[in-house]
């Protein structure tokens, strides 16, 4: 191996490692999909849509983090202004993108999207819920400035009383969005459109 194809192998595996670091530290909350089919015949072209309710400013209970976590939602910023979608939080299962973000007020987070991912993925999440499997979303955000609430403690956050104990990720910054077959968080919803004119996506 020369040494130029030598250095090209470290820098990928730092690459490789950063990321796995970064993965470690991110918050993952997850949230009840539902995918709606468009009417037939309505002429639309193009990919699929969906929409996400995708976190209803709750604390959720993460592996990571030992107590409940809480993310603010004024302070979560998007990592770019497209976030990908994936399958079960793997960057290598594409299943589409995101193009639309509100924060509503402060109190929950939606998103919409598209289903543009051209792989095996997208096709088995729009095929399962056609056939009426109940879809979850999870949205990864890596904290960058947390507070630990103590027990019995208490403090709003998203419009809500937050008691302690709880992890309150003040400032944090949202990666992706995955659909998983079950999510943490149970109250919120998501819904995908699908076009009768693109069948096969």
């Amino acid at each position: 191996m020369s040494k130029q194809s030598n250095r090209r192998a470290k820098a990928k595996l730092r690459k490789i490692e950063a990321a796995k670091a970064e993965d470690a530290r991110a918050i993952s909350l997850c949230c009840p999909l539902s995918i709606d089919a468009a009417a037939e015949g309505d002429g639309k072209k193009g990919p699929r849509r969906f929409t996400m309710e995708a976190y209803n400013g709750g604390p959720v209970s993460i592996n990571n983090y030992g107590p409940p976590a809480v993310v603010n939602i004024r302070g979560m910023r998007l990592a770019r202004k497209q976030l990908p979608s994936y399958f079960g939080h793997d960057r290598e299962r594409i299943v589409g993108h995101t193009d639309r973000h509100d924060k509503t007020d402060g109190t929950k987070f939606v998103a919409s999207g598209v289903i543009s991912g051209a792989t095996d993925y997208a096709r088995q999440v729009l095929e399962s819920h056609d056939a009426g499997f109940p879809w979850q979303a999870s949205i990864s955000v890596l904290p960058e400035k947390t507070v630990e609430l103590a027990e019995g403690k208490s403090m709003k956050v998203n419009g809500q009383t937050i008691t302690g104990p709880a992890i309150i990720a003040q400032e944090s910054v949202l990666r992706h969005i995955a659909f998983v077959p079950e999510g943490a968080d149970a109250s919120t919803s998501v819904n995908i459109a699908a076009s009768a004119a693109n069948p096969n996506l």
